[in-house]
């Protein structure tokens, strides 16, 4: 059985250039940031995307370094992230982007978002269900790039899960 943690952190306040910013909800799985599973899945595609862009002729000061894509998110803000919000509980996030109707991802939650402060940009999703005693992250999908995610399934206790959420 997964855990979860989820906490606020002032070390992870995202403050903009202009002003403003936001407060990110961390989340570890088993004690690990989600962001760090997600980096180690995402390496080796960002990688081979930074080769085969490199070796197309686009130039690296487009590009940044190579691997930069992996794990390039932030965590979601307290709207988002925590109750009365059901993105976390089974709730499909409104992406607002342009699918079939009939689409998979129309079903998914999100659960990281893009680094620039639009969620829509660049983010992470996976199916969130809730069972009985059980809840359930699978089918983890970049919304930008085909790639495949081994990541979980994650199974954690709901009411585990729940508390996490509660408490944060």
């Amino acid at each position: 059985m997964d855990t979860i943690t989820v906490r606020q952190s002032a070390k992870l306040y995202i403050h903009w250039p202009e002003g403003g910013g936001f407060q990110q909800i961390e989340m570890l799985i088993n004690g690990v940031p989600l962001i760090e599973l997600v980096r180690e899945v995402e390496l080796p595609y960002a990688e081979e995307e930074f080769d085969q862009r490199t070796a197309d002729g686009e130039g690296i000061d487009d590009l940044g370094s190579r691997g930069a894509l992996a794990g390039d998110y932030h965590y979601l803000p307290p709207s988002i992230a925590l109750p009365p919000s059901q993105n976390f509980f089974g709730e499909p996030y409104n992406h607002g982007l342009l699918t079939e109707s009939d689409d998979p991802v129309n079903l998914k939650s999100v659960i990281l978002s893009c680094t620039c402060g639009v969620t829509e940009c660049w983010f992470l999703m996976a199916n969130i269900t809730l069972k009985e005693k059980l809840v359930v992250w699978d089918n983890f999908q970049q919304f930008h790039r085909d790639w495949a995610y081994t990541l979980g399934p994650l199974v954690f206790d709901r009411e585990q899960y729940t508390a996490a959420f509660n408490a944060a």
